[in-house]
Order: C-alpha cells, then structure tokens, then sequence
C-alpha cells in the first residue's frame, strides 16, 4: 500500500476526514471504482471494478484480493438484458 493525498476543497471534509489522518492507497490499476461497500460481518471493505465486471475485496493487514465474482457482461440484445441485477 502506498500513502494517497486528499485535495480538501471544502473546510466541511474535516469533519469527516481530520487534518493529518493518513490515507492508504489500497489498489492500483482500477479502470472505474465503484459502490464501495463495508461488509461488518466479513471485516471487508468491497467494491466494484465496472468495466471489467470484477468485485474486490480488501481487509485490514491484507492485500486486495482477487475477483469475488465475476462474469462475461450481458448481450445488451438479449431480452432478458434489460435489468441490471449487479455484478
């Protein structure tokens, strides 16, 4: 992991973000991060690479780990392919 920086724009981020709190860069080579999730029960933090279809999970001490899950993307010319169910 590699330390990250957060460009503040608004003063209104310390609340959520202190001053001076660290922030670890925990994946490289993501095309488009998306739903980040943080799964309690699991101590995981999940979230979604779109473009390849690939949901990621990190936890605490560990690297990143490969696809949870992954599938070919839908036909958009299927009929069943009109609804998105997720990854």
């Amino acid at each position: 992991m590699s330390t990250a920086w957060v460009d503040r724009l608004d003063s209104r981020l310390d609340r959520l973000l202190p001053p001076g709190t660290v922030v670890e860069q925990i994946a490289g080579g993501i095309e488009w991060a998306e739903g980040p999730v943080w799964d309690r029960r699991a101590g995981a933090f999940l979230f979604s690479d779109v473009p390849r279809n690939a949901i990621w999970r990190w936890r605490a001490g560990k690297d990143v780990e490969c696809p949870l899950h992954r599938r070919e993307p839908r036909d958009p010319s299927r009929a069943d392919a009109h609804a998105s169910r997720g990854l």
